[in-house]
């Protein structure tokens, strides 16, 4: 069921924080998509006392493994907060002295310590973010010489959560348990490593390739293959997921527009079919080279878990509609 939430409802310290956060790290005019995003760091005061952890995943996420296996890292926190797996792409890095990056797309809170015996050490690393984004945003802007409308603000602002994680990390290491790359394998890793998509993608798999464990978790986070997490929650059988990856091997059929991606994610079958702006034999070797393991084998996984209802509406494919329906 959705469950409603005001902002107003948040403690007072808390929620002088949330616009605090929102309104630095993007150059002090928020977009609402980076506001949503942000209240899923404050989950802890969102979400009633009573809940101590919880997993979130973001919409363009299929879960590819049983849950109570993402669920175990919990008990490897150590004295972290906040189990996240590590951005696949040198968005962050590139121009910056940041050593790493984080992904939010699955994330692991640790709600009663956020809220209890740890709340003055994580809200003092949470509210030192601002300092850090502006010395990371001044590296970025000054390194990269970015494009109007592409400088720091815009670019790691709009990212909200992901952002404030990959400055925690920065600045206190220890609040962050690293959950592994097989828990988030991001199909949109690429587009932000800079270069062609031969140079950023096939060319990186120190960035790209997870090879220690199987593909646990899937994030469909580019915008054409968004329809691919919902293909493989509805089957994640591995026939069907190759047949996925020979229709980006195969001539478009269609134009790249928003809405014709939001409508042929209601067609499961055409998954992977649609025009894009992207290299597309690339894309597709790529996918076939890093991610032909995010499926499930046959007689792996029970896939009782894993199936969702074929219908399927395009709010599903917001970002922000997957922080509302969480929090």
């Amino acid at each position: 069921a959705l469950v409603l939430f005001r902002v107003l409802d948040l403690p007072v310290r808390i929620r002088c924080l949330y616009e605090l956060l929102t309104s630095c790290m993007s150059g002090g005019a928020p977009v609402e998509k980076a506001r949503a995003f942000m209240l899923k760091p404050l989950a802890a005061w969102v979400l009633p006392s009573h809940v101590p952890r919880i997993v979130l995943l973001d919409m363009d996420v299929a879960l590819l493994r049983a849950p109570h296996e993402l669920w175990a890292n919990f008990d490897r926190f150590g004295d972290a907060l906040l189990g996240l797996a590590r951005e696949q792409s040198t968005m962050y890095t590139q121009h910056t002295s940041l050593a790493r990056a984080y992904n939010g797309g699955v994330q692991l809170l640790e709600l009663a310590r956020m809220r209890g015996a740890d709340e003055a050490r994580y809200l003092a690393a949470v509210a030192a973010a601002c300092a850090t984004h502006r010395m990371i945003a001044a590296q970025f802007d000054v390194r990269s010489q970015p494009k109007p409308g592409r400088n720091a603000d815009v670019r790691f602002g709009a990212l909200g959560d992901q952002t404030l994680y990959s400055y925690l990390a920065h600045t206190q290491p220890s609040l962050v348990h690293d959950i592994g790359c097989e828990w988030n394998r991001q199909l949109g890793s690429w587009i932000a490593s800079g270069g062609s998509a031969d140079t950023a993608w096939l060319r990186r798999p120190d960035l790209h390739a997870c090879p220690a464990q199987r593909c646990a978790a899937l994030h469909a986070n580019l915008l054409p293959l968004k329809c691919a997490a919902m293909l493989l929650r509805a089957n994640a059988s591995c026939a069907n997921w190759h047949g996925f990856i020979r229709r980006l091997e195969q001539p478009a059929r269609r134009s790249d527009t928003r809405n014709e991606h939001l409508r042929l994610a209601l067609q499961l079958r055409s998954c992977g079919s649609v025009a894009h702006r992207y290299p597309r034999l690339a894309l597709a070797r790529a996918v076939r080279r890093y991610y032909s393991d995010c499926c499930v084998p046959e007689g792996g996984t029970p896939s009782s878990w894993l199936t969702v209802p074929a219908r399927v509406t395009p709010a599903a494919a917001s970002p922000a509609q997957s922080t509302r329906h969480a929090a």
